[in-house]
């Protein structure tokens, strides 16, 4: 009899660490969102906007936009045309050694815009925001890191910056991104380009 209840111990304890370890590795993953003021934000989709060479620098503009479902993207012939609706927007101006891609790296905030491969500068957060009548939250982030990682197609992004009231924005995406190739554009020649969702319009 001490036996059966010494097995039955033993059986209840080893479903309960399962348990505990299935639990502990699901909440290990992350969720694809933002993060401000305690409060998690989803994001659903994402895209890359390729916009050509940054002139006398070993760098290409590849804009970064993170979005939640509650937001619509029209396309017209290959292009980003508008946007609608209302949700959360990560978007970043970024500052690539690649073409083609956002290359595996950590990319710093860069208050001076020396469009330096390895960095980004201008960068907006936008929660429960409507983007044609501005209600819902909109700042610009001034420091912090964006660390890419990129395995086949799949990206993944983990974002650790601030406001400029000083308070954290964290997130974080894992997932494929729809890319955009709006040409060679000579970023010192037009500096005033339009080149992406927030710039678009904002």
């Amino acid at each position: 009899m001490k036996k059966n209840v010494k097995a039955v111990s033993l059986l209840l304890a080893f479903t309960i660490m399962l348990i505990s370890c299935k639990k502990d590795s699901n909440d290990a993953i992350p969720e694809n969102s933002v993060k401000y003021e305690g409060v998690e934000y989803p994001l659903t989709t994402g895209y890359l906007e390729y916009y050509g060479k940054v002139s006398g620098k070993q760098s290409y503009n590849m804009d970064l936009t993170l979005v939640s479902s509650g937001l619509t993207i029209y396309e017209v012939e290959g292009e980003i045309d508008s946007v609608s609706g209302t949700g959360n927007i990560l978007y970043f101006e970024i500052f690539t050694s690649d073409s083609n891609a956002l290359d595996s790296r950590t990319y710093i905030f860069d208050p001076e815009e020396t469009h330096e491969a390895g960095t980004f500068d201008y960068a907006i957060v936008g929660l429960n925001l409507n983007v044609l009548t501005f209600e819902g939250d909109y700042f610009a982030i001034v420091s912090g890191s964006i660390k890419i990682s990129k395995k086949g197609e799949e990206y993944e992004v983990s974002v650790n910056c601030r406001n400029g009231t000083g308070k954290d924005i964290t997130g974080f995406f894992k997932g494929t991104l729809k890319y955009f190739d709006y040409g060679d554009v000579d970023l010192k020649r037009s500096p005033a380009r339009t080149p992406s969702f927030f710039k678009r319009n904002f």
